[in-house]
């Protein structure tokens, strides 16, 4: 097959995949020169009318929908001898199974991403009336597009069935028949319902969502039969029992798209992929936390408000200062930092000091200046109380305690911005 051309439009280059029904290989547009992808079905599936006609079905499924990530299937045909063929965009990368092998867990964001993207796909393929049916993660292949990694692409929608609005769920298969990949069937669909709907693709992903978070399958089985038999009467650990640092939010997602009751799954794709970028987003702003949220002992803004002393107003935090470690003052700074308000406070006690000579009493206890005829002079009880201020007067204000020089015996604000460390973490 090598170095064949098909329809004197596409040379073989090379077997890229093999398994199933079919190969594919890697090819070229001999007339335009593009790089292509050409699915061949196996000789002996050739002549299965049932099979051919899936086969066909693939590429208008493809075709109807239309979407970035479900892939491109630009052309069929047969060969010579009579084997079908399809046309489809080359894609370079990984299917998410590689991802996931030996039990490998993703990380909450990166999860939410990708599955994202096979909703979102689903979404358009199930307003089109088209039921994947074979949602795996084989069938999910990760490519890195525009400068964006882990862009989906989804594909293999051969055993797709088409739904008709008007006349219900039209089988395209015999009666009782039961197709697609058994660890990844919803109960219905492994019970061999006619009346199966786009919730078995909900289903489907929610078991890829508890493979990829948990690094192992829900449902387990030595066989086929006991497969079936555990998806259709036994309920698998919850997530966060295998590995408990799952995020609860997505376990409570998860378990909802593997309710066996179709009914109480999420019942569009679009609602359940708005489930998982409601979690994305929740995450992403946890990235790191915002500046009153700190580790350690280091004060909230409210805390900081309490403790600053209100001669000098709330506090006013530099932007970005929560990205930085603080470290103590110099010596000579910290010095320059107490002298400097010792200074206004002798200022202020100086201007008092002047106001209370030039209008307090004399030793006497009579007022200052002269003294009107007729006056009666009282002198004043050194016991007595000091009478208020006249209105007009200024009273001596109370001086703050001295700020401590003694660099060991810092303020509790200044001791709160030593101890603080950076808050670059994700919050709780």
């Amino acid at each position: 097959m090598i170095g064949s051309v098909l329809e004197g439009k596409y040379r073989i280059d090379r077997l890229i995949g093999e398994g199933g029904m079919g190969v594919v290989y890697e090819a070229e547009h001999t007339l335009i020169g593009r790089p292509v992808a050409v699915k061949l079905l196996h000789g002996e599936y050739a002549r299965d009318a049932e099979v051919v006609q899936r086969f066909v079905r693939e590429a208008r499924a493809a075709t109807a929908i239309r979407h970035a990530n479900i892939i491109e299937v630009t052309d069929m045909g047969k060969t010579p001898d009579g084997q079908p063929f399809l046309v489809m965009e080359l894609l370079d990368g990984v299917p998410l199974s590689k991802l996931l092998e030996g039990g490998r867990a993703l990380s909450t964001e990166r999860l939410a991403n990708i599955m994202g993207q096979v909703l979102d796909a689903l979404d358009a393929a199930h307003r089109k009336g088209i039921v994947h049916r074979d949602l795996k993660p084989d069938n999910v292949f990760l490519i890195e597009h525009a400068g964006r990694r882990d862009f989906v692409k989804v594909f293999d929608f051969g055993i797709s069935k088409m739904v008709s609005a008007a006349a219900g769920a039209v089988s395209m298969t015999r009666t009782g028949s039961v197709l697609g990949t058994p660890q990844y069937m919803a109960p219905e669909q492994a019970m061999g319902r006619k009346d199966i709907d786009h919730r078995v693709d909900l289903w489907a992903v929610g078991v890829m969502l508890y493979e990829a978070s948990t690094g192992r399958l829900p449902y387990l089985g030595d066989n086929y039969n006991e497969l079936l038999t555990t998806i259709l009467m036994t309920t698998p650990p919850a997530p966060r029992e295998v590995r408990p640092e799952i995020d609860p939010a997505l376990e409570a997602i998860i378990l909802r798209g593997m309710a066996k009751e179709r009914e109480e799954r999420w019942q569009t794709a679009a609602e359940f992929r708005d489930a998982l970028g409601g979690l994305a987003h929740r995450k992403a702003d946890a990235v790191e936390c915002p500046a009153a949220v700190v580790v350690g002992d280091r004060p909230s803004i409210d805390d900081l408000r309490l403790t600053t002393p209100r001669s000098s107003g709330p506090a006013t935090l530099t932007p970005g200062a929560h990205d930085t470690v603080a470290t103590p003052a110099a010596p000579g700074r910290r010095i320059i930092g107490y002298a400097v308000p010792a200074v206004g406070i002798l200022l202020v006690a100086g201007v008092a000091l002047v106001l209370s000579l030039r209008h307090g009493g004399r030793e006497d206890g009579t007022a200052g200046g002269a003294v009107p005829a007729g006056t009666r002079v009282v002198p004043s009880s050194p016991s007595a109380p000091a009478p208020p201020p006249a209105p007009g007067r200024l009273a001596a204000p109370a001086l703050p305690p001295k700020p401590s020089l003694n660099p060991a015996a810092p303020s509790s604000a200044t001791t709160h911005a030593r101890r603080s460390v950076s808050a670059r973490r994700p919050c709780a």
